[in-house]
């Protein structure tokens, strides 16, 4: 049996395929640039991540941070877009793991995959999340769109393509777990936007969501977590 299906007509499911395949093939564009600098008291080392993630970029960053005294607290500034959503996850788990706190700079840009490896940001203080995004930087989710060709499929490709990509949701969902962030990220992730154009999240819905805002109009850091505690008494 075979149907044909019109390129707009795909489900959300199958449109998410070139997502999940997106994760394990090689990135357009240029590779990460990582600065590291050091405070001029020595006390805190920032790594400023500039461009698209590809394939190898993980094990780049690792190398830099080896080069680092252990002691020495790590914040890793983040103004990217575009790549490999499994080198993204690779970056934000190793922030996790070792504990790097990730900040979104003023006027910076991350769009996914920037947003998951800024999820794996991670206090070595107290083993909570720590990610702050500046409030005139701009966090989003680019759409996935659908890039089947009209033409027949079996009902056989139809399925492979859903199992496909709820493995690779999966995967996905799993990383958030693993860094501790919302489940709710999911949702912006696969969502589907008109013209490829990208979801950017506003501060308030960040806020929600666990993330913690900076004003850059007051100066002041606006505590995602204090908020939560409140909200829920």
């Amino acid at each position: 049996m075979s149907c044909v299906v019109p390129k707009r007509a795909l489900t959300l499911r199958t449109v998410a395929l070139s997502l999940a395949l997106a994760a394990t093939l090689p990135a357009a564009g240029h590779a990460l640039d990582i600065k590291v600098i050091e405070s001029p008291d020595g006390k805190l080392v920032t790594l400023e991540i500039k461009g698209d993630f590809k394939l190898g970029d993980g094990l780049k960053l690792r190398a830099q941070v080896a080069k680092i005294p252990h002691d020495v607290p790590i914040v890793a500034h983040l103004n990217a877009s575009g790549g490999s959503l499994a080198e993204g996850m690779s970056v934000g788990r190793f922030f996790h793991q070792i504990g790097v706190r990730t900040v979104i700079p003023a006027n910076a840009r991350c769009v996914l995959p920037c947003p998951l490896a800024f999820l794996g940001g991670k206090s070595r203080v107290d083993g909570e999340g720590a990610q702050v995004k500046h409030s005139t930087a701009t966090l989003g989710f680019s759409a996935f769109n659908p890039t089947a060709r009209e033409q027949s499929y079996t009902a056989a490709d139809l399925d492979a393509a859903v199992a496909n990509t709820q493995r690779g949701i999966l995967l996905v969902a799993d990383y958030l777990v693993e860094v501790g962030a919302d489940l709710d990220f999911l949702k912006y992730i696969y969502d589907e936007a008109p013209d490829r154009s990208t979801k950017f999240l506003s501060n308030e819905e960040l806020l929600s969501l666990g993330i913690s805002i900076f004003d850059d109009e007051s100066k002041q850091l606006i505590e995602a977590q204090a908020l939560r505690r409140r909200l829920a008494r």
